[in-house]
């Protein structure tokens, strides 16, 4: 269940923040679930943890890789005019630009 941060009011100013675990549907919360004073609900960045590095990525998006699950790559060539497929099997050799 996801965390969502509200902070409590007093008056209009914000007085302190909370934590609430809820359900992704529920309805957000409008008095502060012990002490009954006014809330409103935080917009805060999401926590998501990846497990990221770099000879993962790299392995990722090799062109072995690429190409095993289907796609077509395509890499800028020197003369910044075309493009010549690098992974896949599908579409044409080069694309001009």
């Amino acid at each position: 269940m996801p965390l969502y941060m509200y902070e409590v009011l007093v008056g209009c100013e914000p007085y302190e923040r909370f934590e609430v675990e809820q359900l992704l549907g529920s309805p957000p919360l409008i008095k502060h679930p012990i002490t009954g004073e006014r809330v409103r609900k935080l917009v805060s960045a999401a926590s998501i943890s990846l497990t990221h590095t770099d000879k993962r990525e790299k392995s990722v998006l090799s062109d072995q890789n690429l190409a095993r699950h289907g796609f077509t790559k395509y890499e800028k060539a020197d003369s910044g005019r075309s493009y010549h497929r690098t992974a896949g099997k599908d579409g044409p050799p080069m694309i001009e630009s």
